[in-house]
């Protein structure tokens, strides 16, 4: 049987009256597309754009969740897995916006 991974994934950027390098942050929860449930002790690691060496990585918490914080606006890339479910891959960009 195939198994597939979702990943929700919330990016949000934490702007302040001036912009620094390095105050983004992504963070989202890791769930299984068919029973909707979460996945706690995923791998997730994070890449910028198609570099071959994480510049982090973690395990989710046990409500499937992971955070990176401090991260310069860039491409980047997610990597997850889990097992007994199929590797997944993610590209986003976090930019500036103007309020």
């Amino acid at each position: 049987m195939r198994f597939k991974i979702f990943l929700f994934l919330l990016t949000t950027i934490f702007t302040e009256t001036a912009v620094y390098a390095g105050d983004a942050s992504v963070r989202g929860v890791i769930i299984d597309r068919a029973t909707k449930e979460t996945l706690p002790m995923a791998t997730v690691q994070l890449f910028v754009g198609y570099e071959s060496k994480p510049i982090a990585g973690m395990v989710t918490d046990t409500a499937g969740a992971f955070k990176f914080s401090s991260l310069e606006y860039d491409n980047y890339r997610l990597e997850i897995s889990y097992v007994g479910y199929e590797n997944r891959s993610i590209l986003f960009s976090l930019s500036y916006a103007e309020n």
